[in-house]
């Protein structure tokens, strides 16, 4: 009886079960797209499938056609996820898919079958040549010039160097490019015979040419050089041992250093300038007894003079004017916690000014420690 009952139970599950599988819903909304990583083109797969009820074990097979072929393969299966990336395709073929759902050896309807043609490989790339002869002013060819074309719509360049005739030769990809050339000793240049890119010629290279340019470089000429001298005394007369910085004029007030000396001990001065440069000239003597300033006795750089280099340069000299004397000062002892002398440095900050070189004072203690500031420019200090 047991067993009877048993096996009506057994029946009665697999005659509930096998509807459910028996209508297993297909998958839906399947679509692809096209991708593309460092390697290749992929095809991208996505798809909808409903949750059935009861839960069932799903998973999903992918099947595939090329277009050349008659019938569907199978891509893939086991799979969980609704989506798939087809990796093993080519650049401009036709596939075509769909996507089954299975659980327990019941497979459902195929879903909607989608097409796609991928975006077709780029053309292989055409080449041609530029070649050209490289002179000087006077027609001689020069040898190991540097030759640059530069794509002007990517980053493609290529280069080449002249021979002993003067003669390079480059292959490049048609295109429009602007040919650079450059050689030490010479002005470098820009075909055709321009320095600058902006006023460049373009150079359009089409399949099967052979572009022949011919290219003639100016030599350098490097400005000529000239002494600026000078003195540097203090208002009594005495000579100084000042640092002179010489800074090159630009436009927009903007200036750079180019020179720096000292004097010698009877305070002269001289440094090499170039011709047609525009120039400055700062003088400091080191300490806090003068005030530094610009040539003419100048203190800030926007009236300084500017001094044009047509050829030697004399008579730059200084008269420094001394700081005040204050009869002020601080002093002190550094010492241990056990009161110990200490010898060391012991700096003072001024707080706020803007007085040339006064915003910060150093000295050293002695054997007993003790430390002493004076003639300090009136104002609020910071000890350390």
């Amino acid at each position: 009886m047991r067993q009877k009952f048993s096996f009506m139970l057994l029946a009665i599950f697999m005659m509930t079960t096998l509807p459910v599988f028996a209508q297993l819903q297909p998958p839906t909304d399947l679509i692809a797209t096209e991708g593309s990583t460092f390697h290749g083109k992929y095809v991208k797969l996505e798809w909808t499938y409903a949750t059935p009820s009861p839960m069932s074990f799903i998973r999903f097979k992918v099947f595939k056609k090329h277009a050349d072929s008659t019938e569907f393969i199978l891509a893939v299966s086991n799979l969980r996820d609704k989506r798939f990336n087809d990796m093993r395709v080519v650049p401009g073929a036709t596939y075509q898919y769909y996507v089954v759902a299975y659980s327990n050896g019941v497979t459902s309807d195929p879903s909607n079958t989608v097409e796609i043609t991928l975006t077709p490989p780029p053309p292989p790339p055409v080449y041609a040549k530029i070649t050209g002869t490289v002179v000087d002013a006077a027609g001689q060819p020069l040898k190991d010039v540097f030759v640059k074309a530069f794509s002007q719509t990517s980053p493609y360049v290529r280069s080449a160097k002249t021979n002993t005739a003067g003669f390079f030769s480059m292959t490049v990809q048609t295109g429009t490019y602007f040919v650079q050339t450059s050689k030490f000793g010479y002005f470098f240049e820009y075909y055709d015979n321009v320095t600058s890119l902006v006023a460049a010629t373009p150079v359009v290279v089409n399949e099967g040419d052979s572009l022949s340019l011919a290219i003639d470089l100016a030599t350098f000429v490097p400005p000529a050089s000239f002494t600026l001298t000078g003195n540097v005394t203090n208002d009594l007369g005495a000579a100084q041992r000042a640092e002179i910085f010489v800074y090159k004029v630009r436009a927009n007030n903007y200036h750079y250093m180019v020179k720096r000396t000292h004097t010698d001990s009877l305070g002269n001065y001289s440094v090499n300038v170039k011709e047609n440069d525009t120039v400055i000239i700062y003088a400091r003597v080191p300490g806090f007894a003068y005030f530094p300033e610009f040539y003419n006795n100048k203190r800030v750089i926007a009236d300084a003079d500017k001094v044009a280099i047509t050829g030697n340069v004399t008579g730059i000299d200084f008269v420094m004017d001394p700081l005040p004397v204050y009869a002020n000062g601080i002093s002190g002892v550094v010492a241990d916690t056990l009161g110990a002398p200490v010898m060391g440095y012991v700096s003072a900050f001024r707080v706020e000014g803007t007085s040339f070189g006064q915003k910060c004072y150093a000295v050293h203690t002695d054997s007993l420690g003790v430390y002493s500031f004076a003639n300090l420019n009136p104002g609020e200090y910071i000890l350390l």
